[in-house]
């Protein structure tokens, strides 16, 4: 697909924020007349203050200096910089920010500041960004930061409460004597979950333990399900959006209803006790849901995926992987998923016989399922490497990139900040989807579009911010 990854295992931009946040570009620039604002901005975002206008977040810098100072000169005792969205960038922020007051207080400007910490702009949730830019869709436009606005769109928020409106809307057709079970319900589910956990695995107890939950859940299968949205709607505001986040982000890369519900038990188990000893039924439940209210809400963005789906499923009807070149750039792209022929073979050694299932590569056969849930996140990621490739090319400057997220010296984000914008608005312009559809003799599919002005990209301060 054209996208760029780095060659060490760990220490790299790509990898955890541990290992970005001890990173360094390796020649100092000075900050020049816009530096010091980009570097307060990058402080604000990774501490998670990144939903309010960017005036804003430099104000909570400013606002809250004193302790960002007292973070850097002494992490292990004061750590409060442990509560930010990534600590360790925002730590190496704070180690940026007290070395640029200690230079002010000598005398010195700050725009001669020499600074090499990299600080970085993401994509207001990048797939969806590009399926809307795609489908023109005017809509879903704002939600993602297309079009200028006072403040940042948030289309996980916008989810949530799409999402929350329906369990409200499900909740309240519940009978009263079945909403009143629910504590009984979700406590008897806890204990049997409990003694099944803290039995020692291979012994009977185990063994007992795990026959008595599951008997309980299927005997209790309907209650449970309809006891599903009385659960999730204990959730705070916060801990709602931060429940969809993962699914919705993931929606333009292929996201499936199963897998969202993964997702959702994986992603809320560390935010609080409540939601770490949650029925597993629910967390499923809750990502079918949200699954559901996407390809509900975000119409666009939907029509994109399923004509995907289409060209995957033509392909398939061929036998043959679905193939085009990446527009702008001609990056060649092949969807060779196959699935090997499996054979059993049985093996014999004096009295015992072992039957070994082997796959046979050699007589593969082309994988539809895959090639069909592969082929959305296959053509945005070409999309978001095009894009990527483009904004690196037009840029003098040294530029680290995380897919959808740019980083250089805060001296040169000003210039990164509307470039990457200019780059977005221009890929789309030449209308990459039809060039992939005329390249897969698949005209026919092209879709009504919306009215979305792509000239209102590059006025949008919250597209990549």
């Amino acid at each position: 697909m054209g996208r760029i990854y780095p060659n060490t295992a760990f220490l790299h931009e790509q990898s955890s924020d541990n290992a970005r946040g001890i990173l360094m570009l390796d020649e100092p620039v000075p900050l020049g007349p816009n530096g010091q604002k980009w570097l307060y901005t990058y402080a604000a975002n990774v501490w998670g203050e990144d939903k309010i206008p960017l005036k804003e977040r430099v104000e909570w810098v400013e606002d809250n200096l004193h302790y960002i100072k007292d973070y850097a000169r002494d992490p292990l005792s004061h750590r409060g910089w442990m509560k930010a969205d990534k600590p360790f960038s925002f730590l190496a922020s704070c180690f940026e920010i007290e070395a640029l007051t200690a230079w002010e207080e000598r005398g010195e400007e700050s725009k001669d500041f020499p600074s090499c910490l990299p600080v970085f702009i993401d994509g207001s949730n990048n797939g969806v960004q590009h399926l809307a830019a795609m489908s023109r869709d005017e809509e879903v436009a704002p939600l993602v930061n297309l079009v200028p606005q006072a403040t940042p769109g948030d289309v996980y928020m916008f989810i949530a409460d799409k999402v929350w409106s329906r369990l409200e809307d499900m909740r309240s057709k519940l009978p009263k004597k079945v909403v009143n079970r629910f504590s009984a319900v979700q406590s008897k589910g806890i204990e049997l979950q409990k003694k099944y956990s803290e039995a020692p695995l291979g012994s009977d107890r185990k063994e007992i333990a795990y026959k008595n939950l599951m008997k309980w859940k299927q005997s209790n299968r309907d209650l449970r399900e309809k006891l599903f949205p009385v659960y999730w709607l204990k959730l705070t505001k916060k801990q709602r959006r931060s429940s969809v986040k993962r699914n919705t982000m993931t929606l333009g890369y292929g996201g499936t209803s199963y897998g969202m519900g993964q997702q959702v038990i994986e992603d809320t188990r560390g935010i609080n006790d409540y939601l770490r000893d949650k029925d597993y039924l629910w967390g499923i439940m809750l990502g079918d849901l949200v699954y559901r209210t996407c390809y509900d809400e975000l119409k666009g963005p939907a029509r994109m995926l399923r004509l995907f789906e289409t060209l995957a499923e033509r392909a398939n009807e061929e036998n043959k992987p679905l193939t085009w070149h990446t527009p702008t750039t001609g990056f060649p792209v092949v969807q060779e998923y196959r699935k090997a022929k499996a054979v059993r073979v049985r093996l014999q050694h004096g009295p015992k016989t072992l039957w070994v299932q082997i796959q046979v590569w050699e007589e593969s056969t082309l994988n539809e399922s895959k090639q069909k849930t592969g082929a959305a996140p296959n053509i945005v990621h070409s999309l978001d490497a095009a894009h990527l490739a483009h904004t690196v090319h037009d840029c003098s400057f040294s530029v680290v990139v995380v897919h959808d997220s740019f980083g250089c010296h805060a001296a040169h984000m000003e210039d990164l900040f509307y470039r990457v914008r200019k780059t977005f608005r221009r890929l789309h312009e030449i209308d990459p989807l039809r060039e992939i559809l005329e390249e897969l003799n698949s005209l026919d599919l092209m879709p009504e579009r919306g009215k979305l002005d792509l000239s209102k990209i590059e006025e949008s301060d919250y597209a990549f911010a």
